[in-house]
């Protein structure tokens, strides 16, 4: 399954659906849905620590 379609399905869950439910209307396990979940949100958590020279631009330039 390709990138696009993953990510679609954890924000589902993050929104409010059901594990069991999103993970079966897509055919997969929630096991694997899970570490979906899991990969997303650690690479967000990871984004977030990480300084970004484009937004402190963005922030003093003010566009």
């Amino acid at each position: 399954m390709s990138r696009q379609p993953k990510r679609d399905a954890v924000l589902r869950l993050l929104r409010g659906e059901d594990l069991e439910w999103v993970s079966h209307s897509l055919g997969v396990t929630a096991t694997t849905f899970s570490r979906w979940r899991y990969a997303f949100l650690a690479t967000g958590e990871a984004s977030l620590a990480m300084p970004h020279k484009h937004f402190a631009f963005r922030r003093a330039h003010r566009w």
